[in-house]
Protein backbone atom coordinates (compact mmCIF):
# COMPACT_ATOMS: atom_id res chain seq x y z
CA UNK A 1 0.00 0.00 0.00
CA UNK A 2 2.81 2.39 0.94
CA UNK A 3 4.50 1.64 -2.38
CA UNK A 4 1.32 2.48 -4.28
CA UNK A 5 0.98 5.85 -2.45
CA UNK A 6 4.62 6.68 -3.16
CA UNK A 7 4.16 5.91 -6.84
CA UNK A 8 1.01 8.03 -6.90
CA UNK A 9 2.84 11.00 -5.39
CA UNK A 10 5.69 10.60 -7.86
CA UNK A 11 3.18 10.42 -10.71
CA UNK A 12 1.39 13.57 -9.53
CA UNK A 13 4.62 15.59 -9.36
CA UNK A 14 5.84 14.18 -12.65
CA UNK A 15 2.54 15.02 -14.32
CA UNK A 16 2.64 18.54 -12.87
CA UNK A 17 6.10 19.09 -14.30
CA UNK A 18 5.01 17.81 -17.70
CA UNK A 19 1.80 19.81 -17.71
CA UNK A 20 2.37 23.20 -16.02
CA UNK A 21 -0.45 25.14 -14.39
CA UNK A 22 -3.01 26.50 -16.82
CA UNK A 23 -2.24 30.12 -17.72
CA UNK A 24 -4.82 32.68 -16.62
CA UNK A 25 -6.68 33.40 -19.87
CA UNK A 26 -7.41 36.97 -18.74
CA UNK A 27 -3.69 37.75 -18.80
CA UNK A 28 -2.09 39.09 -21.95
CA UNK A 29 0.68 36.85 -23.30
CA UNK A 30 3.26 39.55 -22.45
CA UNK A 31 2.15 39.86 -18.82
CA UNK A 32 1.87 36.08 -18.43
CA UNK A 33 5.42 35.67 -19.72
CA UNK A 34 6.69 38.28 -17.23
CA UNK A 35 4.96 36.53 -14.33
CA UNK A 36 6.38 33.15 -15.36
CA UNK A 37 9.94 34.53 -15.52
CA UNK A 38 9.63 36.31 -12.16
CA UNK A 39 8.19 33.17 -10.55
CA UNK A 40 11.39 31.20 -11.18
CA UNK A 41 13.80 34.06 -10.42
CA UNK A 42 16.05 33.26 -7.46
CA UNK A 43 17.07 36.74 -6.22
CA UNK A 44 15.59 40.21 -5.89
CA UNK A 45 18.29 41.47 -8.25
CA UNK A 46 17.21 38.97 -10.90
CA UNK A 47 13.57 39.98 -10.46
CA UNK A 48 14.51 43.64 -10.88
CA UNK A 49 16.48 42.89 -14.05
CA UNK A 50 13.63 40.85 -15.56
CA UNK A 51 11.02 43.48 -14.72
CA UNK A 52 13.03 46.41 -16.05
CA UNK A 53 13.96 44.61 -19.26
CA UNK A 54 10.29 43.79 -19.78
CA UNK A 55 9.23 47.37 -19.00
CA UNK A 56 11.65 48.80 -21.58
CA UNK A 57 9.91 46.83 -24.34
CA UNK A 58 6.32 47.78 -23.46
CA UNK A 59 5.13 51.01 -25.08
CA UNK A 60 1.55 51.21 -23.84
CA UNK A 61 0.36 50.00 -20.46
CA UNK A 62 -1.97 48.70 -19.01
CA UNK A 63 -2.34 45.97 -21.64
CA UNK A 64 -5.79 44.68 -22.50
CA UNK A 65 -6.42 41.01 -23.34
CA UNK A 66 -9.81 39.52 -24.23
CA UNK A 67 -11.52 42.55 -22.74
CA UNK A 68 -9.59 42.38 -19.45
CA UNK A 69 -7.27 45.17 -18.35
CA UNK A 70 -3.99 43.82 -16.94
CA UNK A 71 -2.62 45.84 -14.01
CA UNK A 72 0.85 45.39 -12.51
CA UNK A 73 2.47 46.92 -9.45
CA UNK A 74 6.19 46.64 -8.78
CA UNK A 75 8.84 48.26 -6.62
CA UNK A 76 12.50 47.34 -6.27
CA UNK A 77 12.70 49.14 -2.93
CA UNK A 78 13.41 46.94 0.09
CA UNK A 79 12.95 49.75 2.60
CA UNK A 80 9.50 48.54 3.67
CA UNK A 81 7.94 45.09 3.71
CA UNK A 82 4.88 45.31 1.49
CA UNK A 83 1.92 43.32 2.76
CA UNK A 84 -0.74 44.15 0.16
CA UNK A 85 -1.55 46.45 -2.75
CA UNK A 86 -5.01 47.79 -3.58
CA UNK A 87 -6.10 49.46 -6.81
CA UNK A 88 -8.28 52.55 -6.58
CA UNK A 89 -9.91 54.10 -9.62
CA UNK A 90 -12.89 55.43 -11.52
CA UNK A 91 -13.93 51.87 -12.35
CA UNK A 92 -14.47 50.84 -8.70
CA UNK A 93 -15.67 54.18 -7.35
CA UNK A 94 -12.27 54.69 -5.66
CA UNK A 95 -12.74 51.71 -3.37
CA UNK A 96 -9.59 50.50 -1.61
CA UNK A 97 -10.79 46.92 -1.22
CA UNK A 98 -9.70 45.43 -4.56
CA UNK A 99 -6.32 43.81 -4.02
CA UNK A 100 -3.68 42.60 -6.44
CA UNK A 101 -2.20 39.09 -6.34
CA UNK A 102 1.42 38.70 -5.34
CA UNK A 103 3.86 36.79 -7.54
CA UNK A 104 5.55 34.42 -5.09
CA UNK A 105 7.43 36.40 -2.44
CA UNK A 106 8.47 39.17 -4.82
CA UNK A 107 7.32 42.79 -4.94
CA UNK A 108 5.50 42.17 -8.22
CA UNK A 109 1.70 42.15 -7.94
CA UNK A 110 -0.93 41.77 -10.66
CA UNK A 111 -4.66 41.92 -11.26
CA UNK A 112 -6.92 41.56 -14.27
CA UNK A 113 -10.24 43.34 -14.42
CA UNK A 114 -13.00 43.61 -16.99
CA UNK A 115 -13.78 47.32 -17.29
CA UNK A 116 -16.55 48.68 -19.45
CA UNK A 117 -15.43 51.74 -21.41
CA UNK A 118 -11.94 51.44 -19.91
CA UNK A 119 -10.37 54.20 -21.99
CA UNK A 120 -9.76 57.30 -19.88
CA UNK A 121 -10.28 55.66 -16.49
CA UNK A 122 -7.92 57.05 -13.83
CA UNK A 123 -6.34 55.00 -11.05
CA UNK A 124 -3.64 54.80 -8.38
CA UNK A 125 -2.29 52.04 -6.17
CA UNK A 126 -2.60 52.04 -2.38
CA UNK A 127 0.39 50.20 -0.94
CA UNK A 128 0.36 48.81 2.61
CA UNK A 129 3.44 47.79 4.59
CA UNK A 130 4.07 45.71 7.71
CA UNK A 131 3.85 48.84 9.86
CA UNK A 132 0.22 49.21 8.76
CA UNK A 133 1.13 52.40 6.94
CA UNK A 134 -0.40 53.01 3.51
CA UNK A 135 0.59 55.38 0.73
CA UNK A 136 -0.66 56.09 -2.76
CA UNK A 137 1.70 55.39 -5.64
CA UNK A 138 1.56 55.79 -9.40
CA UNK A 139 1.94 52.85 -11.75
CA UNK A 140 5.61 51.96 -12.29
CA UNK A 141 4.83 50.56 -15.75
CA UNK A 142 2.39 53.16 -16.99
CA UNK A 143 3.91 56.45 -18.16
CA UNK A 144 0.50 57.75 -19.26
CA UNK A 145 -0.81 60.34 -16.84
CA UNK A 146 -3.80 62.47 -16.12
CA UNK A 147 -2.64 65.92 -15.05
CA UNK A 148 -5.23 66.52 -12.35
CA UNK A 149 -4.79 68.21 -8.97
CA UNK A 150 -2.22 65.48 -8.56
CA UNK A 151 -0.71 63.34 -11.27
CA UNK A 152 -2.44 59.96 -11.51
CA UNK A 153 -2.29 57.19 -14.08
CA UNK A 154 -4.81 56.86 -16.86
CA UNK A 155 -5.84 53.92 -19.03
CA UNK A 156 -5.36 54.75 -22.69
CA UNK A 157 -6.33 52.06 -25.19
CA UNK A 158 -4.24 51.61 -28.31
CA UNK A 159 -7.07 52.63 -30.68
CA UNK A 160 -8.30 55.54 -28.54
CA UNK A 161 -9.32 58.78 -30.23
CA UNK A 162 -7.66 60.62 -27.33
CA UNK A 163 -3.99 61.48 -27.10
CA UNK A 164 -1.70 60.38 -24.31
CA UNK A 165 0.18 62.50 -21.77
CA UNK A 166 3.52 61.12 -20.61
CA UNK A 167 5.26 62.41 -17.50
CA UNK A 168 9.07 62.43 -17.61
CA UNK A 169 10.77 63.54 -14.38
CA UNK A 170 13.87 65.65 -13.86
CA UNK A 171 15.59 65.90 -17.23
CA UNK A 172 19.27 66.74 -16.73
CA UNK A 173 20.32 70.27 -17.72
CA UNK A 174 24.09 69.96 -18.06
CA UNK A 175 24.42 73.22 -16.12
CA UNK A 176 25.05 74.16 -12.50
CA UNK A 177 23.12 77.40 -12.97
CA UNK A 178 19.73 75.97 -13.91
CA UNK A 179 17.87 73.13 -12.17
CA UNK A 180 16.62 69.86 -13.61
CA UNK A 181 12.93 69.83 -14.37
CA UNK A 182 10.02 67.66 -15.43
CA UNK A 183 8.42 67.58 -18.83
CA UNK A 184 5.03 66.34 -19.99
CA UNK A 185 4.76 65.01 -23.54
CA UNK A 186 1.48 64.85 -25.45
CA UNK A 187 1.36 62.02 -27.99
CA UNK A 188 -1.44 62.19 -30.57
CA UNK A 189 -4.32 59.70 -30.89
CA UNK A 190 -3.29 56.25 -32.17
CA UNK A 191 0.40 57.02 -31.71
CA UNK A 192 0.99 53.41 -30.60
CA UNK A 193 -1.21 51.99 -33.35
CA UNK A 194 0.41 53.78 -36.29
CA UNK A 195 3.94 52.76 -35.37
CA UNK A 196 5.58 53.94 -38.61
CA UNK A 197 4.22 57.49 -38.51
CA UNK A 198 6.37 60.43 -37.38
CA UNK A 199 5.16 63.80 -36.14
CA UNK A 200 5.89 67.53 -36.06
CA UNK A 201 6.68 68.79 -32.55
CA UNK A 202 6.14 72.02 -30.62
CA UNK A 203 8.21 72.82 -27.52
CA UNK A 204 6.19 74.92 -25.07
CA UNK A 205 7.30 76.89 -21.99
CA UNK A 206 5.52 76.70 -18.60
CA UNK A 207 4.75 73.07 -19.38
CA UNK A 208 2.80 72.34 -16.20
CA UNK A 209 0.08 74.84 -17.21
CA UNK A 210 -0.74 73.58 -20.72
CA UNK A 211 -3.28 70.86 -20.06
CA UNK A 212 -7.04 70.57 -19.64
CA UNK A 213 -6.99 70.17 -15.88
CA UNK A 214 -8.12 71.80 -12.63
CA UNK A 215 -4.52 71.27 -11.53
CA UNK A 216 -3.39 73.92 -14.01
CA UNK A 217 -3.69 77.63 -13.30
CA UNK A 218 -7.08 78.96 -14.48
CA UNK A 219 -7.88 75.49 -15.84
CA UNK A 220 -4.89 75.40 -18.19
CA UNK A 221 -4.45 75.99 -21.91
CA UNK A 222 -6.33 72.75 -22.73
CA UNK A 223 -3.79 72.00 -25.45
CA UNK A 224 -4.36 68.25 -25.13
CA UNK A 225 -8.13 68.51 -25.56
CA UNK A 226 -7.90 70.99 -28.44
CA UNK A 227 -5.25 68.90 -30.17
CA UNK A 228 -7.42 65.77 -29.84
CA UNK A 229 -10.44 67.52 -31.35
CA UNK A 230 -8.52 69.24 -34.14
CA UNK A 231 -6.58 66.12 -35.12
CA UNK A 232 -9.71 63.96 -35.16
CA UNK A 233 -11.63 66.54 -37.20
CA UNK A 234 -8.76 66.90 -39.68
CA UNK A 235 -8.09 70.58 -38.96
CA UNK A 236 -4.46 69.96 -38.03
CA UNK A 237 -1.88 67.27 -38.62
CA UNK A 238 -1.19 64.94 -35.69
CA UNK A 239 1.51 66.57 -33.56
CA UNK A 240 3.60 65.99 -30.45
CA UNK A 241 3.50 68.67 -27.74
CA UNK A 242 6.37 68.97 -25.26
CA UNK A 243 5.57 70.93 -22.11
CA UNK A 244 8.76 72.02 -20.32
CA UNK A 245 8.17 72.88 -16.66
CA UNK A 246 9.37 76.26 -15.49
CA UNK A 247 11.68 76.70 -12.49
CA UNK A 248 12.33 79.24 -9.71
CA UNK A 249 14.75 80.88 -12.17
CA UNK A 250 12.03 81.30 -14.77
CA UNK A 251 12.50 85.04 -15.35
CA UNK A 252 16.26 84.78 -15.89
CA UNK A 253 15.94 81.64 -18.03
CA UNK A 254 13.24 83.13 -20.23
CA UNK A 255 14.44 86.75 -20.38
CA UNK A 256 18.11 86.86 -19.36
CA UNK A 257 19.12 87.35 -23.00
CA UNK A 258 17.47 90.80 -22.89
CA UNK A 259 19.53 93.87 -22.03
CA UNK A 260 16.37 95.44 -20.61
CA UNK A 261 16.01 92.50 -18.20
CA UNK A 262 19.65 92.52 -17.13
CA UNK A 263 19.64 96.30 -16.56
CA UNK A 264 16.66 95.95 -14.22
CA UNK A 265 17.99 93.09 -12.09
CA UNK A 266 18.94 95.22 -9.09
CA UNK A 267 15.43 96.61 -8.87
CA UNK A 268 13.89 93.16 -8.52
CA UNK A 269 13.98 91.45 -5.12
CA UNK A 270 15.38 87.94 -4.69
CA UNK A 271 17.07 87.96 -8.09
CA UNK A 272 20.67 87.45 -9.12
CA UNK A 273 22.32 90.86 -9.45
CA UNK A 274 25.29 90.03 -11.67
CA UNK A 275 24.15 90.68 -15.27
CA UNK A 276 26.73 88.27 -16.65
CA UNK A 277 25.42 85.43 -14.50
CA UNK A 278 21.91 86.29 -15.67
CA UNK A 279 23.10 86.17 -19.28
CA UNK A 280 24.74 82.78 -18.65
CA UNK A 281 21.55 81.41 -17.07
CA UNK A 282 19.64 82.36 -20.21
CA UNK A 283 22.28 80.88 -22.51
CA UNK A 284 22.34 77.66 -20.49
CA UNK A 285 18.57 77.40 -20.76
CA UNK A 286 18.76 77.80 -24.54
CA UNK A 287 21.37 75.02 -24.64
CA UNK A 288 19.15 72.94 -22.37
CA UNK A 289 16.28 73.16 -24.84
CA UNK A 290 18.38 72.56 -27.95
CA UNK A 291 21.03 70.13 -26.67
CA UNK A 292 19.20 68.15 -23.98
CA UNK A 293 15.42 68.27 -24.28
CA UNK A 294 15.08 68.19 -28.07
CA UNK A 295 17.58 65.32 -28.53
CA UNK A 296 15.86 63.40 -25.71
CA UNK A 297 12.47 63.80 -27.40
CA UNK A 298 13.85 62.93 -30.84
CA UNK A 299 15.55 59.80 -29.44
CA UNK A 300 12.57 58.53 -27.45
CA UNK A 301 9.57 59.50 -29.56
CA UNK A 302 8.77 59.34 -33.26
CA UNK A 303 9.32 62.99 -34.17
CA UNK A 304 10.14 64.57 -37.48
CA UNK A 305 13.26 66.25 -36.09
CA UNK A 306 13.96 68.50 -39.07
CA UNK A 307 13.59 72.29 -39.14
CA UNK A 308 10.30 72.29 -41.05
CA UNK A 309 8.59 70.24 -38.34
CA UNK A 310 9.94 71.88 -35.17
CA UNK A 311 8.16 74.74 -33.39
CA UNK A 312 8.39 76.57 -30.08
CA UNK A 313 5.90 78.65 -28.13
CA UNK A 314 4.80 80.23 -24.90
CA UNK A 315 2.92 83.06 -23.23
CA UNK A 316 4.05 86.09 -21.26
CA UNK A 317 7.78 85.58 -20.55
CA UNK A 318 7.46 82.29 -22.43
CA UNK A 319 6.41 84.23 -25.53
CA UNK A 320 9.51 86.38 -25.26
CA UNK A 321 11.95 83.48 -25.24
CA UNK A 322 9.98 81.63 -27.93
CA UNK A 323 10.17 84.59 -30.31
CA UNK A 324 13.81 85.26 -29.44
CA UNK A 325 14.86 81.63 -29.96
CA UNK A 326 12.90 81.44 -33.20
CA UNK A 327 15.11 84.16 -34.68
CA UNK A 328 18.35 83.11 -32.98
CA UNK A 329 18.07 79.43 -33.87
CA UNK A 330 16.73 79.58 -37.41
CA UNK A 331 18.26 76.17 -38.08
CA UNK A 332 16.22 74.56 -35.26
CA UNK A 333 12.77 76.22 -35.21
CA UNK A 334 10.59 77.16 -38.18
CA UNK A 335 7.41 78.07 -36.29
CA UNK A 336 6.70 80.27 -33.24
CA UNK A 337 3.62 80.88 -31.09
CA UNK A 338 4.02 84.04 -28.98
CA UNK A 339 1.03 84.98 -26.81
CA UNK A 340 0.81 88.04 -24.54
CA UNK A 341 4.47 89.00 -24.54
CA UNK A 342 5.74 92.56 -24.62
CA UNK A 343 7.45 95.41 -22.77
CA UNK A 344 10.97 96.29 -23.86
CA UNK A 345 11.90 92.61 -24.08
CA UNK A 346 10.08 92.54 -27.40
CA UNK A 347 11.80 95.76 -28.46
CA UNK A 348 15.16 94.13 -27.62
CA UNK A 349 14.31 91.28 -30.00
CA UNK A 350 13.77 93.69 -32.88
CA UNK A 351 17.15 95.30 -32.13
CA UNK A 352 19.06 92.04 -31.89
CA UNK A 353 21.50 90.82 -34.54
CA UNK A 354 19.26 87.80 -35.15
CA UNK A 355 16.19 89.82 -36.17
CA UNK A 356 16.42 89.78 -39.95
CA UNK A 357 14.64 88.90 -43.15
CA UNK A 358 15.02 85.45 -44.62
CA UNK A 359 14.41 83.68 -41.32
CA UNK A 360 11.89 81.31 -42.89
CA UNK A 361 9.79 81.58 -39.73
CA UNK A 362 6.04 81.30 -39.47
CA UNK A 363 4.88 83.37 -36.48
CA UNK A 364 1.65 83.56 -34.51
CA UNK A 365 1.67 86.81 -32.46
CA UNK A 366 -1.11 88.05 -30.19
CA UNK A 367 -2.01 90.07 -27.11
CA UNK A 368 -5.09 90.90 -25.06
CA UNK A 369 -6.34 94.34 -24.05
CA UNK A 370 -7.12 93.94 -20.33
CA UNK A 371 -5.04 94.04 -17.11
CA UNK A 372 -1.34 93.25 -17.76
CA UNK A 373 -1.95 92.64 -21.46
CA UNK A 374 -3.04 96.26 -21.79
CA UNK A 375 0.50 97.28 -20.80
CA UNK A 376 2.09 94.64 -23.03
CA UNK A 377 0.10 95.55 -26.14
CA UNK A 378 2.15 98.58 -27.33
CA UNK A 379 5.33 96.49 -27.62
CA UNK A 380 3.39 93.74 -29.41
CA UNK A 381 2.29 96.34 -31.97
CA UNK A 382 5.93 97.43 -32.38
CA UNK A 383 7.02 93.84 -33.06
CA UNK A 384 4.21 93.36 -35.57
CA UNK A 385 5.21 96.53 -37.43
CA UNK A 386 8.88 95.53 -37.44
CA UNK A 387 8.02 92.07 -38.76
CA UNK A 388 6.06 93.61 -41.61
CA UNK A 389 9.14 95.69 -42.49
CA UNK A 390 11.02 92.43 -42.98
CA UNK A 391 9.55 89.74 -45.23
CA UNK A 392 6.49 88.87 -43.15
CA UNK A 393 3.01 89.06 -44.65
CA UNK A 394 -0.12 88.81 -42.52
CA UNK A 395 -2.11 85.59 -42.94
CA UNK A 396 0.79 84.03 -44.82
CA UNK A 397 3.80 83.70 -42.54
CA UNK A 398 2.41 86.01 -39.81
CA UNK A 399 -0.84 85.68 -37.90
CA UNK A 400 -1.44 88.79 -35.80
CA UNK A 401 -4.39 88.91 -33.42
CA UNK A 402 -5.61 91.32 -30.74
CA UNK A 403 -7.94 89.58 -28.29
CA UNK A 404 -10.41 92.24 -27.23
CA UNK A 405 -11.07 92.39 -23.46
CA UNK A 406 -8.80 89.39 -22.87
CA UNK A 407 -6.64 89.35 -19.76
CA UNK A 408 -3.28 87.80 -18.93
CA UNK A 409 -4.01 84.21 -17.87
CA UNK A 410 -4.24 80.61 -19.02
CA UNK A 411 -8.01 80.76 -19.47
CA UNK A 412 -7.58 83.43 -22.14
CA UNK A 413 -4.63 81.68 -23.81
CA UNK A 414 -6.72 78.52 -24.00
CA UNK A 415 -9.29 80.38 -26.10
CA UNK A 416 -6.57 81.25 -28.63
CA UNK A 417 -4.87 77.84 -28.63
CA UNK A 418 -6.94 76.52 -31.59
CA UNK A 419 -5.95 79.61 -33.57
CA UNK A 420 -2.21 79.12 -33.33
CA UNK A 421 -2.42 75.34 -33.67
CA UNK A 422 -4.32 75.67 -36.94
CA UNK A 423 -2.06 78.44 -38.25
CA UNK A 424 1.14 76.53 -37.49
CA UNK A 425 0.00 72.95 -38.14
CA UNK A 426 -3.15 73.22 -40.26
CA UNK A 427 -3.59 70.83 -43.16
CA UNK A 428 -4.35 73.60 -45.65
Amino acid sequence: MRSIITKAIVFIFTTASLFPAVRDVTLSSDVAELIEKVTVAETNEEVSRIVNEWKSKVNLFPITAKGYVNFLYYTDSTKDVITKVAITGDFNKNSKTEYLKRVGKTNLFYKTKKIKNADGNKYVFTVYNDKKVSKEERDYFNSNVNFDKKIVNIIRLIDSDKGTLRFIPRIETGSELIPKRNIIVYLPPKYFLNTEERYATIYMQDGQQLWDSPGCSHGGWKMDSYANDMINSGKIKPIIIVGIYNSPKRDDEYMGWSQYHRDNQKEVKNKVDDPEIVRQIAEDYEKYMNNHIKPYIDDNFRTKPDLANTATGGASSGAMIALYMGFKYKDVYSKVAALSGGFDYYVDITKSEYFSAGSGLKIYLDCGTNDLDKKLLPATVVVKDELLKLDFVENQNLYYYIADKAGHNEREWAKRTPMFLEFLFGKK
